[in-house]
């Protein structure tokens, strides 16, 4: 899709279709990242490929049940290797006591600064080791305290997709000239 030319809406790429072995996450039951991982770890215990699906609102930038687009969420694997686990190039975002986010150095990253990360992320293609090898394998780990909702993250899941809709949105443009 980055190299299309479609003038589709930038976020019909988020249209919840029906799958196999997913849920739609209920934040009313699963609203903290505890709850979150024992429930991926038992489905996922079941089923190798279970993974939830957040329905999101992207014009609001906010989880709500009534939209038809979402966000694929897994948590950590419980039987992962140590390899798979901890890639080197999972890039990795901790929420402050704010929900913002800050990189591993426990530096706040700013929206422009997290767009840009995802772009170069996806167009990286192996030239920067700590970042993907190619598209697809593009991975961001998100970090909660204990105590941090589900359901506050809607601003930063806005922001990571922003940053990945601008790219194909550009790829889009140069289509066009």
């Amino acid at each position: 899709m980055l190299l299309s030319c479609s003038t589709a809406d930038k976020y019909e790429l988020f249209n919840v279709e029906t799958a196999d072995n997913f849920e739609f996450l209920d934040f009313e039951q699963i609203n903290d990242i505890k709850t979150f991982n024992e429930k991926f770890w038992y489905s996922d215990s079941l089923n190798d490929d279970f993974f939830f699906i957040a329905k999101f609102d992207f014009k609001k930038g906010d989880f709500s049940n009534n939209s038809d687009k979402g966000i694929k969420l897994e948590g950590l694997p419980f039987r992962c290797l140590e390899f798979d686990c901890n890639r080197g190039y999972v890039q990795k975002l901790y929420l402050g006591n704010n929900y913002e986010a800050l990189n591993d150095d426990m530096k706040l990253l700013n929206e422009q600064q997290i767009k840009e990360l995802v772009k170069a992320n996806i167009l990286n293609f192996g030239k920067e080791p700590s970042l993907s090898d190619e598209p697809k394998q593009v991975i961001f780990r998100l970090y909660l305290k204990p105590e941090q909702r589900l359901d506050k993250l809607g601003r930063l899941f806005k922001i990571i997709t922003d940053g990945y809709t601008e790219l194909i949105d550009s790829k889009r443009d140069n289509c066009l000239i």
